[in-house]
């Protein structure tokens, strides 16, 4: 692979993207520290704000230093999830990886409905779903407005990632529409709806509790990492 490449996973249901050549090892640190962090901030609290301190937590507690933190209330109505993920990194992202981005939701555009890859994003953003009205419920029905959120981790080539959390609205449902068509709505709320976390992982200091988490993992390591495969490289 150059490095232009990229290589993509569903953890627990959300998109983890990697960047440039990186070891099978360190690729594995990553997926399986961040679903560790990813199912106990699940097991804790639905709530989102909840979810994103515990899950940040757990990550400072496995070895990952948070060197920076960014919140903020984007306005976007009728938009495709890509655009706001762009919008919500600002400049932190650059070209190409803008454009693995990219390749990526092209690439589960492709996918029947009935993919696996396609169904744990789905099941997870109908987990996500604001349980704070009816919009649980409406989350197994079509075509009622429903609140949920998603998280979208992007390892650079240098190792540092950038991990994204996105509360939105959809007017028609949790359907696999959300991943490229513009039904996309702020929720009205008056909340943040972008959390931005830039960190890295200390690699030492986790490979002293990486066997003790891949025990915890157990058959989640099967049933809840699933790798996307991605178009060849350009040379």
């Amino acid at each position: 692979m150059n490095k232009h490449s990229y290589d993509a996973y569903l953890t627990n249901g959300n998109i983890t993207l990697f960047c440039g050549t990186h070891t099978d090892s360190f690729k594995n640190d990553i997926l399986q520290s961040t679903l560790y962090a990813n199912l106990l901030a699940t097991r804790a609290d639905n709530n989102q704000e909840v979810w994103w301190q515990t899950y940040t937590q757990t990550l400072s507690k496995l070895g990952y230093p948070l060197n920076s933190r960014e919140v903020q209330q984007l306005e976007f109505h009728n938009t495709r999830l890509f655009n706001i993920v762009v919008q919500g990194t600002g400049s932190a992202l650059s070209a190409k990886e803008q454009q693995a981005l990219s390749s990526v939701f092209s690439e589960l555009e492709k996918l029947p409905e009935n993919s696996s890859a396609i169904e744990a994003i789905i099941t997870k953003l109908k987990a996500n779903a604001s349980n704070e009205t009816d919009d649980m419920a409406d989350a197994h029905t079509d075509n009622r407005p429903v609140s949920t959120a998603t998280l979208l981790t992007i390892v650079r080539n240098d190792k540092t990632l950038l991990t994204l959390q996105i509360s939105f609205k959809t007017s028609d449902g949790i359907t696999p529409d959300i991943l490229n068509q513009p039904v996309l709505t702020t929720i009205k709320d008056g909340k943040n709806n972008i959390r931005l976390l830039r960190s890295s992982l200390d690699e030492r200091k986790y490979s002293e509790i990486r066997e003790s988490i891949i025990k915890k993992l157990g058959k989640k390591l099967q049933t809840d990492l699933l790798h996307l495969n991605p178009p060849p490289s350009a040379n």
